[in-house]
């Protein structure tokens, strides 16, 4: 009797090991869900720009690159805004890289196809400012880029 207790025993327990096993099998589910929705998205690579000294009669040029991350073409426009000194709001102007003409900021806009990039030049030209200027000023400014449906 002790050894049909063990037999016993020793099946239930290897019935019992390879249930267990077969219970925690894993099963990986896998599908594409793809996109059906469309978003506007974009970035700059640069927040912050220094155009250093720039006397009467003179100008300063840096660039940035936008990109469109989204998933639809975009036009891009820029404002401008918390000026420390409106006057010198107009002074300030942008091009798309290659182009000859550089366009006032509330003036600027620009096409930008989805998943692509375009480097812009900003500049402060006060090469035809003729207001006199008698002490040093700080002037800052934001710039903020915006990207509306083509």
């Amino acid at each position: 009797m002790n050894r049909g207790f063990i037999i016993l025993f020793a099946v239930l327990l290897v019935g019992f090991v390879f249930g267990a096993v077969m219970a925690n099998n894993v099963v990986q589910l896998e599908a594409t869900i793809p996109a059906s929705d469309t978003y506007l998205a974009i970035s700059v690579d640069k927040t912050y720009f220094s155009f250093g000294n720039v006397s009467k009669g003179k100008d300063s040029a840096d660039n940035f690159y936008v990109n469109n991350t989204g998933t639809e073409d975009v036009l891009v426009t820029a404002s401008l805004s918390g000026s420390t000194n409106t006057e010198f709001d107009d002074y300030i102007y942008l091009k798309k890289y290659g182009t000859s003409v550089f366009m006032p900021v509330r003036e600027f806009n620009m096409t930008i196809s989805k998943n692509s990039s375009s480097r812009l030049w900003v500049n402060l030209s006060l090469v035809n400012y003729s207001s006199p200027i008698y002490r040093d000023i700080s002037y800052k400014v934001n710039m903020t880029i915006r990207a509306v449906p083509v």
